[in-house]
């Protein structure tokens, strides 16, 4: 079953007095590109987490958000300097471009009004080794439980998108039918046109025209139009690619290859073909191509 790379995941689970809650959002990418965004305490469990995830996720540009909350841990609150620096300079620009009488009316903040501001005070966590590894044990498990979520949507956008590209499929093959039901009736086509138009202009010049020049120049034609190769090359992309869609691994680089074969065979087919009616078909079957190939960019 085919999986989609967009999708939305969360875990929320609590054990021990440990809060722990994840969301993870997937989007389309050509590789595997992950972003983990956990506490400043809890950097080192960055390497562990993409790694689960690199187990599995096959494609896709992942972002991980986690929250690890515990009154156990709390150790008391310090000070981000980087913070506090920044709201007194826009507090001081501020104030500078006050008026005189803008002044009078409003008090200069003190440091407890801007240590009261989001992000200057920063709760601090006090943990050992033993006590990491108890956290990370339950990361582990909330976040398996996050991705089984976002596997979840995946695999339904999956189904729909698996149903949406057998149909398109479905639709070349008839279109392949048609082209190939029309190629008799062009050879025949320009056999009548040859027979008519140029066996005229020969007479008219008394110049002989003979049935082995008819046959030679049929034959001619026959071979620059041939478009059979084309269209059993093409009925063997569209076979490959069904079979793709059944699989359960992986499929989204392989089917992407074989859209632009599928586009190539069309392309020499428009090119080859000295006919109205096949010119007409190319252009639809180009159309569902680029359908499906689009589709398959958010494949996994």
């Amino acid at each position: 079953m085919l999986l989609s790379m967009t999708g939305y995941g969360s875990a929320h689970t609590e054990s021990d007095g440990i809060c722990i809650h994840s969301e993870i959002k997937a989007i389309n990418n050509r590789f595997l590109k992950t972003s983990v965004r956990v506490p400043d305490i809890f950097t080192c469990f960055e390497q562990g987490i993409e790694e689960i995830l690199r187990t599995r996720i096959a494609r896709g540009s992942v972002t991980v958000n986690l929250r690890i909350e515990s009154s156990a841990f709390t150790g008391g609150s310090q000070v981000n300097p980087r913070v506090l620096a920044s709201y007194v300079n826009q507090a001081v620009q501020f104030w500078q471009g006050l008026s005189d009488e803008e002044r009078a009316i409003l008090a200069k903040p003190s440091l407890s009004d801007l240590l009261k501001l989001p992000g200057v005070l920063e709760e601090t966590m006090c943990l050992d080794e033993e006590a990491k590894q108890t956290v990370w044990e339950q990361v582990k498990d909330n976040l398996i439980r996050a991705i089984a979520d976002l596997n979840e949507m995946r695999r339904r956008e999956g189904a729909a998108m698996q149903d949406d590209l057998t149909a398109n499929v479905d639709r070349l093959v008839d279109f392949v039918d048609h082209v190939e039901s029309l190629a008799p009736g062009v050879i025949q086509r320009y056999r009548s046109h040859l027979t008519e138009s140029v066996g005229q202009a020969m007479k008219d010049r008394n110049l002989p025209f003979t049935a082995a020049d008819l046959v030679r120049e049929v034959a001619l034609f026959t071979d620059r139009a041939d478009i059979s190769e084309e269209t059993n090359r093409l009925r063997s992309h569209l076979s490959q690619f069904r079979d793709a869609l059944t699989e359960t691994t992986p499929c989204g680089k392989r089917l992407d290859f074989l859209t632009q074969e599928m586009f190539r065979e069309v392309n020499t087919m428009g090119s080859k073909a000295n006919s109205p009616a096949v010119t007409r078909a190319v252009v639809e079957m180009k159309s569902i191509i680029e359908r499906l190939r689009e589709m398959v960019q958010n494949v996994e």
